[in-house]
């Protein structure tokens, strides 16, 4: 007589049958396929993540996709827009290291390092701290200065984003805008190191 055995394993072109679990080899090729292309699709949101913003993107905002234009843009306004680059195809580059914050300044106020970075005082910089990585998101309308509110640090979008309160030390990264067909478009892509520096 034929030993008892708990488990049952018989395996043939088609089943492979253990404890009452099947797997047929086309249910284990899909599975293997699927993380193939799981793991494809997450390489290419890191790839999207990692590239910055890129000349003829254009801005949309950050809640909800909707494409920007100059009137968006509220200069009385106590934040600024966080937006994010979207490019030709229609693919939105996120994450924190594209995030940018748009405000528009008195365009009498521009100083020299800024000239021709911006359009009609309204002006686009990475919205994250160059202190600890905070998302720079309050814009001081009567200063003209866009505040970190992690630490406190203080830039001026008026003259290419320098500090004018610390801690931070370094400028944010600017980008160069103009606007075509009433859509905030980039030219040139940031400027400087994005996200916090030591």
């Amino acid at each position: 007589m034929p030993k008892s055995n708990s488990r049952v394993e018989r395996e043939n072109d088609d089943v492979c049958v253990a404890e009452d679990n099947v797997i047929n080899r086309r249910t284990l090729f899909s599975a293997i396929a699927g993380m193939g292309v799981l793991a494809a699709t997450g390489a290419a949101v890191q790839a999207q993540e990692d590239d910055g913003p890129a000349p003829g993107d254009i801005l949309v905002n950050s809640k909800g996709g909707a494409v920007l234009t100059p009137a968006d843009i509220d200069p009385t306004a106590k934040t600024v827009v966080i937006a994010y680059a979207q490019d030709a195809d229609g693919n939105v580059k996120k994450g924190n290291k594209n995030k940018i914050a748009v405000v528009k300044v008195d365009a009498s106020n521009i100083g020299s390092e800024s000239e021709g970075r911006g359009v009609d005082g309204l002006m686009a910089y990475s919205a994250i701290c160059t202190h600890a990585g905070c998302e720079v998101k309050s814009f001081l309308p009567d200063r003209g200065v866009m505040r970190c509110p992690c630490h406190g640090s203080e830039f001026d979008p008026a003259n290419n984003g320098v500090v004018e309160k610390g801690p931070a030390k370094h400028r944010l990264a600017s980008l160069v805008i103009a606007v075509e067909n009433d859509q905030i478009v980039i030219k040139e892509g940031f400027d400087a190191e994005v996200g916090a520096q030591s």
